[in-house]
């Protein structure tokens, strides 16, 4: 992969939920651009440290509506997007302000944003967290539990995406 200054990555990220099965045979399109790029940021963590998590969304690889794992991950971490394959790459975050301590609790701080010892919260690396969910996301899709969209903000206007991909933890 290439980054925004040209500098060559040579990365591998294996898949494990089938998100884009195709990729392995054929470039990314735009569309898949942004479901990769949400997935990655979402997987993303300040420590480094593992902790398991619930991916939500409107693929059907991301849908969980009926599953046990609906109810087995119940607190609401926020919701990740953007785009890592474009000239100028971003990613956003927004959290959900009720389970912000809980989520730093479990050293997962990238949509809450990390705290440094001052106390004021810092980005998780070029995440830009856009502040609280219900602000910059479309109500959570009741069935599924999800954020059907949310808007980028990248330069001032309300565009939005609905390559989203939401984030429970238990």
């Amino acid at each position: 992969m290439i980054d925004g200054s040209g500098k060559v990555h040579n990365e591998v990220y294996w898949g494990i939920i089938g998100l884009v099965p195709d990729w392995s045979t054929k470039a990314l399109d735009l569309y898949n651009q942004q479901w990769i790029s949400a997935c990655l940021a979402s997987r993303t963590n300040w420590y480094g440290v593992s902790v398991t998590i619930s991916s939500r969304g409107t693929p059907s690889a991301l849908d969980k509506a009926g599953t046990p794992e609906l109810t087995a991950y119940t607190r609401l971490e926020g919701a990740f997007w953007g785009n890592l394959f474009v000239p100028s790459p971003y990613l956003n975050a927004c959290y959900d302000e009720a389970n912000r301590s809980y989520v730093r609790s479990l050293m997962r701080e990238c949509a809450a944003g990390h705290l440094t010892s001052g106390g004021a919260v810092q980005q998780c690396g070029m995440i830009s967290i856009r502040g609280s969910c219900a602000s910059y996301c479309e109500a959570l899709n009741t069935n599924g539990m999800y954020y059907p969209s949310c808007v980028n903000n990248l330069t001032g206007s309300q565009e939005s995406t609905s390559r989203v991909i939401t984030v429970f933890l238990r």
